[in-house]
């Protein structure tokens, strides 16, 4: 009996070697890999997305602020020149003070505008870069599933950014917070095409 029982546990050990040559097959399939290099691909231009585009809104509301500065001079410059020809002043001592005014606003108004062409300069390259940025993470997102895009977008716009991350040596790249041994264990045992999250933040995780 004993003998019988030795012979029975080897054939149990050969099933349990091909189930884990299996395992192995299915975490490197092609498609797998493929998988994993499309979501990498989708966060890098998202992440590249996201500073190229910080950088645009401050300058954006740079030049907002520079464009209201001026309006702002302008329409001083305006009053001061109406006061000025109107008639209405007439002792030089004031009439030369609206001179100096206006001179004050024009320099500051000259100052501003070549602020101004700094920003348009500075934003060139970045306006530049945007669009390719934009093209590769069109061509990254046309891979991936319409639902899991649609789940990868949300978590996006609600986890500051970031919704998707590598699962690395049980980590999520994430938030940086370890699995449990558990949860390892679990998603070991999943298919590889199997949709997975991070216990701890809810992020989509790509092994």
């Amino acid at each position: 009996m004993a003998t019988e029982a030795l012979e029975q546990l080897l054939v149990v050990q050969d099933h349990d070697t091909r189930a884990t040559q299996l395992r192995t097959r299915r975490r490197n399939l092609p498609e797998r890999t493929e998988a994993t290099e499309v979501a990498a691909a989708l966060a890098e231009a998202d992440a590249r997305w996201a500073v190229l585009d910080a950088e645009r809104h401050r300058l954006d509301r740079d030049q907002t602020r520079l464009d209201d500065e001026v309006a702002s001079l302008r329409a001083k410059l305006d009053h001061a020149d109406k006061a000025m020809y109107s008639g209405a002043v007439t002792n030089p001592r004031e009439l030369q003070a609206l001179q100096e005014e206006g001179a004050s606003h024009t320099r500051h108004i000259g100052l501003l505008e070549d602020q101004e062409l700094e920003i348009m300069v500075e934003r060139e390259p970045v306006d530049e870069e945007i669009a390719p940025v934009e093209a590769e993470r069109v061509a990254a997102a046309s891979e991936v599933p319409e639902a899991l895009l649609a789940e990868y977008e949300g978590l996006r716009e609600s986890m500051g950014g970031v919704g998707a991350a590598r699962l690395e040596h049980g980590t999520c790249g994430g938030c940086h917070m370890k699995l449990s041994a558990v949860e390892q264990d679990r998603i070991k045992g999943l298919p590889a095409d199997a949709t997975i999250h991070c216990e701890d933040c809810g992020r989509l995780l790509v092994r």
